[in-house]
Protein backbone atom coordinates (compact mmCIF):
# COMPACT_ATOMS: atom_id res chain seq x y z
CA UNK A 1 0.00 0.00 0.00
CA UNK A 2 2.53 2.60 0.85
CA UNK A 3 4.34 1.79 -2.54
CA UNK A 4 0.76 2.17 -4.29
CA UNK A 5 0.96 5.89 -2.71
CA UNK A 6 3.81 6.75 -3.12
CA UNK A 7 3.35 5.83 -7.36
CA UNK A 8 0.16 7.71 -7.17
CA UNK A 9 1.84 10.74 -5.61
CA UNK A 10 5.04 10.89 -8.37
CA UNK A 11 1.93 10.17 -10.79
CA UNK A 12 -0.07 13.34 -9.94
CA UNK A 13 3.03 15.83 -9.30
CA UNK A 14 4.20 14.82 -12.97
CA UNK A 15 0.74 15.66 -14.63
CA UNK A 16 1.18 18.63 -12.26
CA UNK A 17 4.38 19.24 -14.04
CA UNK A 18 2.92 18.68 -17.71
CA UNK A 19 0.28 21.38 -17.34
CA UNK A 20 2.32 24.34 -16.01
CA UNK A 21 4.51 23.75 -18.66
CA UNK A 22 1.66 23.65 -21.45
CA UNK A 23 0.55 26.73 -19.61
CA UNK A 24 3.77 28.39 -19.95
CA UNK A 25 3.72 27.80 -23.73
CA UNK A 26 6.29 25.87 -26.21
CA UNK A 27 9.22 25.67 -24.67
CA UNK A 28 12.28 27.94 -26.08
CA UNK A 29 14.67 26.12 -28.08
CA UNK A 30 18.52 25.64 -27.30
CA UNK A 31 21.40 27.68 -28.13
CA UNK A 32 23.10 26.45 -30.74
CA UNK A 33 26.80 26.74 -30.15
CA UNK A 34 28.22 26.02 -33.72
CA UNK A 35 25.87 28.87 -34.96
CA UNK A 36 26.89 31.36 -32.50
CA UNK A 37 30.93 30.47 -33.25
CA UNK A 38 30.15 30.92 -37.10
CA UNK A 39 28.62 34.51 -36.31
CA UNK A 40 31.61 35.16 -34.20
CA UNK A 41 34.04 34.38 -36.97
CA UNK A 42 31.47 36.10 -39.14
CA UNK A 43 31.18 39.31 -37.43
CA UNK A 44 35.54 39.21 -37.19
CA UNK A 45 35.84 38.56 -40.55
CA UNK A 46 33.77 41.95 -41.11
CA UNK A 47 35.72 44.14 -38.86
CA UNK A 48 39.35 42.40 -40.82
CA UNK A 49 37.95 43.53 -44.21
CA UNK A 50 36.17 47.03 -42.97
CA UNK A 51 32.77 45.69 -44.01
CA UNK A 52 29.17 46.96 -42.54
CA UNK A 53 28.52 45.52 -39.33
CA UNK A 54 25.49 43.62 -38.39
CA UNK A 55 23.43 43.48 -34.98
CA UNK A 56 24.58 40.93 -32.94
CA UNK A 57 22.02 38.09 -32.14
CA UNK A 58 21.40 37.29 -28.69
CA UNK A 59 23.14 33.72 -29.20
CA UNK A 60 26.23 35.84 -30.15
CA UNK A 61 25.58 38.56 -27.19
CA UNK A 62 25.89 35.24 -25.11
CA UNK A 63 28.80 33.41 -26.42
CA UNK A 64 31.68 33.15 -24.04
CA UNK A 65 34.53 34.79 -25.81
CA UNK A 66 32.00 37.72 -27.12
CA UNK A 67 34.04 40.35 -25.57
CA UNK A 68 37.08 39.63 -27.66
CA UNK A 69 34.40 40.86 -30.58
CA UNK A 70 33.74 43.92 -28.49
CA UNK A 71 37.77 44.68 -27.98
CA UNK A 72 38.27 43.99 -31.70
CA UNK A 73 36.09 46.85 -32.69
CA UNK A 74 37.29 49.37 -29.73
CA UNK A 75 40.31 48.64 -31.72
CA UNK A 76 39.41 48.86 -35.27
CA UNK A 77 37.39 52.26 -34.30
CA UNK A 78 40.51 53.94 -32.32
CA UNK A 79 42.51 53.58 -35.82
CA UNK A 80 39.72 54.73 -37.77
CA UNK A 81 37.57 57.52 -35.86
CA UNK A 82 38.71 57.99 -32.42
CA UNK A 83 37.03 60.48 -29.93
CA UNK A 84 36.05 61.02 -26.66
CA UNK A 85 32.48 58.89 -26.95
CA UNK A 86 34.69 56.26 -27.90
CA UNK A 87 37.47 56.98 -25.20
CA UNK A 88 34.27 56.71 -22.32
CA UNK A 89 33.19 53.47 -24.40
CA UNK A 90 36.31 51.66 -23.99
CA UNK A 91 37.18 53.43 -20.46
CA UNK A 92 33.70 51.80 -18.80
CA UNK A 93 34.97 48.28 -21.00
CA UNK A 94 38.28 48.46 -19.68
CA UNK A 95 36.73 48.72 -15.73
CA UNK A 96 33.95 46.28 -16.56
CA UNK A 97 36.66 43.62 -17.57
CA UNK A 98 39.45 44.54 -15.26
CA UNK A 99 42.52 42.85 -15.39
CA UNK A 100 40.96 40.78 -17.82
CA UNK A 101 42.86 39.13 -21.03
CA UNK A 102 40.40 40.68 -22.80
CA UNK A 103 41.37 43.28 -22.74
CA UNK A 104 45.33 43.53 -23.17
CA UNK A 105 45.93 44.45 -26.54
CA UNK A 106 43.18 46.78 -26.40
CA UNK A 107 44.64 48.68 -23.24
CA UNK A 108 48.17 49.14 -25.30
CA UNK A 109 46.38 50.51 -28.43
CA UNK A 110 44.34 52.69 -26.14
CA UNK A 111 47.01 54.18 -24.59
CA UNK A 112 48.60 54.57 -27.58
CA UNK A 113 45.83 56.41 -29.21
CA UNK A 114 45.36 58.97 -26.59
CA UNK A 115 49.23 59.41 -26.49
CA UNK A 116 49.27 59.98 -29.97
CA UNK A 117 46.28 62.74 -30.21
CA UNK A 118 48.01 63.89 -26.49
CA UNK A 119 45.09 63.49 -24.28
CA UNK A 120 47.31 63.34 -21.66
CA UNK A 121 44.58 64.13 -19.01
CA UNK A 122 43.37 60.64 -19.83
CA UNK A 123 46.71 59.02 -20.63
CA UNK A 124 48.64 60.02 -17.67
CA UNK A 125 46.07 58.35 -15.06
CA UNK A 126 45.91 55.02 -16.66
CA UNK A 127 49.34 54.33 -17.59
CA UNK A 128 51.18 54.39 -14.06
CA UNK A 129 51.99 50.45 -14.45
CA UNK A 130 52.80 50.19 -18.39
CA UNK A 131 55.88 48.46 -19.63
CA UNK A 132 55.91 48.81 -22.68
CA UNK A 133 58.62 50.88 -24.05
CA UNK A 134 57.11 53.46 -26.28
CA UNK A 135 54.28 53.62 -24.08
CA UNK A 136 57.02 54.37 -21.15
CA UNK A 137 58.39 57.06 -23.88
CA UNK A 138 54.90 58.48 -24.20
CA UNK A 139 54.41 58.86 -20.33
CA UNK A 140 57.25 60.72 -19.77
CA UNK A 141 56.63 62.95 -22.44
CA UNK A 142 53.19 63.66 -21.21
CA UNK A 143 54.65 64.59 -17.79
CA UNK A 144 57.16 66.87 -19.69
CA UNK A 145 54.14 68.53 -21.59
CA UNK A 146 51.93 68.70 -18.51
CA UNK A 147 54.44 70.75 -16.36
CA UNK A 148 54.92 67.00 -14.24
CA UNK A 149 58.79 67.80 -13.92
CA UNK A 150 59.69 67.04 -10.29
CA UNK A 151 61.30 63.50 -10.68
CA UNK A 152 61.01 63.64 -14.54
CA UNK A 153 64.54 64.02 -15.08
CA UNK A 154 65.92 60.93 -12.70
CA UNK A 155 62.74 58.49 -14.73
CA UNK A 156 63.99 59.96 -17.64
CA UNK A 157 67.54 59.39 -17.28
CA UNK A 158 66.98 55.48 -16.03
CA UNK A 159 65.00 55.04 -19.54
CA UNK A 160 67.90 56.98 -21.30
CA UNK A 161 70.55 54.78 -19.49
CA UNK A 162 69.48 51.46 -20.62
CA UNK A 163 71.65 49.80 -23.50
CA UNK A 164 69.10 49.59 -26.12
CA UNK A 165 67.50 51.29 -29.06
CA UNK A 166 64.58 53.86 -27.11
CA UNK A 167 61.45 54.39 -29.41
CA UNK A 168 61.17 57.60 -31.44
CA UNK A 169 58.65 58.46 -29.10
CA UNK A 170 61.63 59.65 -25.94
CA UNK A 171 63.27 62.05 -28.83
CA UNK A 172 61.59 64.87 -27.17
CA UNK A 173 62.13 63.80 -23.27
CA UNK A 174 65.85 63.35 -24.39
CA UNK A 175 66.30 66.84 -25.92
CA UNK A 176 64.72 67.87 -22.98
CA UNK A 177 67.44 66.01 -20.90
CA UNK A 178 70.12 67.75 -22.71
CA UNK A 179 68.81 71.10 -22.96
CA UNK A 180 68.79 70.56 -18.83
CA UNK A 181 72.30 69.90 -19.10
CA UNK A 182 71.28 66.38 -16.99
CA UNK A 183 73.39 64.59 -19.79
CA UNK A 184 76.57 64.54 -18.20
CA UNK A 185 80.00 62.84 -19.90
CA UNK A 186 80.77 60.43 -17.12
CA UNK A 187 76.94 59.30 -18.00
CA UNK A 188 77.14 58.94 -21.17
CA UNK A 189 80.10 57.11 -21.01
CA UNK A 190 78.20 54.65 -18.77
CA UNK A 191 75.63 53.85 -21.17
CA UNK A 192 78.18 53.56 -24.12
CA UNK A 193 79.70 50.96 -22.02
CA UNK A 194 76.69 49.20 -21.12
CA UNK A 195 75.85 49.17 -25.06
CA UNK A 196 79.55 47.33 -25.73
CA UNK A 197 78.99 44.99 -22.89
CA UNK A 198 76.19 43.74 -24.38
CA UNK A 199 77.36 43.29 -27.85
CA UNK A 200 75.46 46.46 -29.18
CA UNK A 201 78.28 48.40 -31.06
CA UNK A 202 75.54 50.21 -32.95
CA UNK A 203 73.99 51.83 -30.28
CA UNK A 204 77.30 52.07 -28.95
CA UNK A 205 78.39 54.49 -31.59
CA UNK A 206 75.17 56.59 -31.88
CA UNK A 207 75.70 57.50 -28.25
CA UNK A 208 79.25 57.97 -28.62
CA UNK A 209 79.04 62.02 -28.83
CA UNK A 210 78.03 62.97 -25.82
CA UNK A 211 81.51 61.49 -24.54
CA UNK A 212 84.39 63.79 -24.46
CA UNK A 213 87.00 62.89 -27.52
CA UNK A 214 89.48 61.85 -24.83
CA UNK A 215 87.76 59.16 -23.23
CA UNK A 216 85.75 57.97 -26.53
CA UNK A 217 89.36 56.30 -28.16
CA UNK A 218 89.02 53.49 -26.01
CA UNK A 219 85.24 53.26 -26.48
CA UNK A 220 85.52 53.24 -30.45
CA UNK A 221 88.47 50.71 -30.11
CA UNK A 222 86.19 48.20 -28.16
CA UNK A 223 83.45 48.68 -30.70
CA UNK A 224 85.78 47.91 -34.03
CA UNK A 225 86.87 44.91 -31.86
CA UNK A 226 83.23 43.86 -31.46
CA UNK A 227 82.06 44.82 -35.47
CA UNK A 228 85.36 43.51 -36.97
CA UNK A 229 87.68 41.37 -34.50
CA UNK A 230 89.65 39.72 -36.57
CA UNK A 231 91.06 43.02 -38.29
CA UNK A 232 91.50 44.78 -35.02
CA UNK A 233 92.95 41.68 -32.78
CA UNK A 234 95.60 41.33 -36.02
CA UNK A 235 96.38 45.43 -35.16
CA UNK A 236 97.10 44.40 -31.34
CA UNK A 237 98.82 41.10 -32.11
CA UNK A 238 101.05 42.96 -34.31
CA UNK A 239 101.38 46.26 -32.17
CA UNK A 240 102.01 45.11 -29.10
CA UNK A 241 102.90 48.58 -27.63
CA UNK A 242 99.12 49.43 -28.53
CA UNK A 243 96.69 49.86 -25.00
CA UNK A 244 93.80 48.36 -25.03
CA UNK A 245 91.18 47.60 -22.47
CA UNK A 246 91.03 44.29 -20.89
CA UNK A 247 86.96 43.95 -21.09
CA UNK A 248 87.48 45.01 -24.86
CA UNK A 249 90.11 42.67 -25.50
CA UNK A 250 88.00 39.72 -24.66
CA UNK A 251 84.87 41.24 -26.12
CA UNK A 252 86.46 40.44 -29.46
CA UNK A 253 88.70 37.77 -29.38
CA UNK A 254 85.43 35.65 -27.65
CA UNK A 255 83.40 37.04 -31.04
CA UNK A 256 86.15 36.03 -33.24
CA UNK A 257 86.42 32.53 -31.32
CA UNK A 258 83.46 31.89 -32.05
CA UNK A 259 82.83 32.88 -35.54
CA UNK A 260 86.39 31.80 -36.55
CA UNK A 261 87.85 29.23 -33.97
CA UNK A 262 91.06 29.03 -36.22
CA UNK A 263 92.06 32.80 -36.82
CA UNK A 264 91.32 32.93 -33.04
CA UNK A 265 94.01 29.93 -32.44
CA UNK A 266 96.56 31.20 -34.98
CA UNK A 267 96.49 35.25 -32.60
CA UNK A 268 96.23 33.69 -29.84
CA UNK A 269 99.96 33.11 -28.81
CA UNK A 270 100.66 36.74 -30.01
CA UNK A 271 98.10 38.39 -28.22
CA UNK A 272 99.25 36.30 -24.85
CA UNK A 273 102.64 37.77 -25.37
CA UNK A 274 101.06 41.10 -24.70
CA UNK A 275 102.23 43.00 -21.67
CA UNK A 276 100.25 43.55 -18.86
CA UNK A 277 97.90 41.08 -19.53
CA UNK A 278 96.07 39.41 -16.03
CA UNK A 279 96.22 35.99 -15.74
CA UNK A 280 92.31 36.09 -15.21
CA UNK A 281 92.62 37.56 -18.58
CA UNK A 282 95.26 35.03 -20.12
CA UNK A 283 92.99 32.17 -18.65
CA UNK A 284 89.50 33.60 -20.25
CA UNK A 285 91.45 34.24 -23.84
CA UNK A 286 92.58 30.53 -23.76
CA UNK A 287 89.27 29.12 -22.51
CA UNK A 288 87.59 31.25 -25.59
CA UNK A 289 89.39 29.59 -28.18
CA UNK A 290 89.30 26.04 -26.45
CA UNK A 291 85.52 26.58 -26.86
CA UNK A 292 85.70 28.00 -30.16
CA UNK A 293 88.00 25.22 -31.33
CA UNK A 294 85.39 22.08 -29.72
CA UNK A 295 82.31 23.88 -31.57
CA UNK A 296 84.18 23.64 -34.66
CA UNK A 297 85.23 19.59 -33.68
CA UNK A 298 89.22 20.48 -34.12
CA UNK A 299 91.04 18.26 -32.62
CA UNK A 300 93.32 20.53 -30.96
CA UNK A 301 90.26 21.29 -28.35
CA UNK A 302 91.04 18.84 -25.94
CA UNK A 303 94.87 19.88 -25.71
CA UNK A 304 93.47 23.49 -25.35
CA UNK A 305 91.42 22.82 -22.19
CA UNK A 306 93.81 20.34 -20.75
CA UNK A 307 96.23 23.61 -20.49
CA UNK A 308 93.48 25.16 -18.13
CA UNK A 309 93.03 25.39 -14.53
CA UNK A 310 89.50 23.59 -13.13
CA UNK A 311 88.42 27.25 -12.18
CA UNK A 312 88.98 28.52 -16.13
CA UNK A 313 87.45 25.95 -17.38
CA UNK A 314 84.46 25.93 -15.53
CA UNK A 315 84.37 29.82 -15.65
CA UNK A 316 80.71 30.71 -17.32
CA UNK A 317 78.41 33.75 -18.25
CA UNK A 318 75.85 34.41 -15.82
CA UNK A 319 73.35 35.37 -18.79
CA UNK A 320 74.50 32.44 -20.94
CA UNK A 321 72.05 30.39 -22.28
CA UNK A 322 73.53 27.94 -24.50
CA UNK A 323 74.47 24.73 -23.27
CA UNK A 324 77.06 22.98 -20.79
CA UNK A 325 80.01 21.34 -23.01
CA UNK A 326 81.58 18.14 -21.69
CA UNK A 327 85.23 16.46 -22.24
CA UNK A 328 82.42 13.26 -23.73
CA UNK A 329 80.77 15.49 -25.41
CA UNK A 330 84.42 16.96 -27.11
CA UNK A 331 85.34 13.05 -27.23
CA UNK A 332 82.23 12.54 -29.25
CA UNK A 333 83.20 15.78 -31.38
CA UNK A 334 86.95 15.17 -32.32
CA UNK A 335 86.68 11.20 -32.08
CA UNK A 336 89.24 11.29 -28.99
CA UNK A 337 88.95 9.06 -25.37
CA UNK A 338 88.85 11.39 -22.10
CA UNK A 339 87.38 11.92 -19.24
CA UNK A 340 84.78 14.75 -18.01
CA UNK A 341 86.26 18.25 -17.64
CA UNK A 342 86.27 19.18 -13.84
CA UNK A 343 82.89 21.30 -14.05
CA UNK A 344 80.40 22.27 -16.89
CA UNK A 345 81.85 24.90 -19.26
CA UNK A 346 79.15 27.26 -20.67
CA UNK A 347 79.95 29.27 -23.95
CA UNK A 348 78.06 32.67 -23.89
CA UNK A 349 77.18 32.82 -28.03
CA UNK A 350 77.18 29.57 -29.34
CA UNK A 351 77.67 28.71 -33.10
CA UNK A 352 76.27 25.28 -33.55
CA UNK A 353 75.02 22.86 -36.33
CA UNK A 354 72.71 20.03 -35.24
CA UNK A 355 75.03 17.90 -36.32
CA UNK A 356 77.71 19.03 -33.54
CA UNK A 357 76.70 16.87 -30.46
CA UNK A 358 78.81 19.47 -28.67
CA UNK A 359 75.71 22.03 -28.73
CA UNK A 360 71.97 21.53 -27.63
CA UNK A 361 70.50 20.84 -24.52
CA UNK A 362 72.12 18.46 -21.62
CA UNK A 363 69.68 15.54 -22.58
CA UNK A 364 70.73 12.68 -24.00
CA UNK A 365 68.58 12.61 -26.77
CA UNK A 366 68.45 16.17 -27.55
CA UNK A 367 71.98 16.87 -27.77
CA UNK A 368 71.69 17.82 -31.23
CA UNK A 369 69.77 20.56 -30.94
CA UNK A 370 71.07 23.38 -32.64
CA UNK A 371 72.02 27.07 -30.49
CA UNK A 372 72.65 29.90 -33.16
CA UNK A 373 74.15 32.80 -32.50
CA UNK A 374 71.92 35.85 -33.09
CA UNK A 375 74.45 37.78 -34.11
CA UNK A 376 75.55 35.45 -37.03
Amino acid sequence: MLIHSNWLQALSLSMLCVQSASAAGPAAPAADPNGARQEFVAAMQRIRLNLPETPDSRALEAYAIHGYLVAARFRRDLIKKPDEGLDAAVDQFMQTHAGQPVTRALRRDWLASLAQRRRWDWFLPRSADVADPSLVCDRLEGRLATGDTEGLGLAAIARWSLPQKQPAECNDVFAWLRQQNLVTPALAESRVRAALSVDNPRLARESMGDVPIARAAALLQWSDLLEAPKAALTVLATHPALSVEPDALAAGFEKLAHTDSTGASNLLPALLARDGLTPALQARLKRAAALGAAYDHDPRALAAFDGLTPDAVGRSNKSSTCPPVSRRSLAGATGARAQWLPSPVRMPRCRCSTKSPACGTTTATSRRTACIDATT
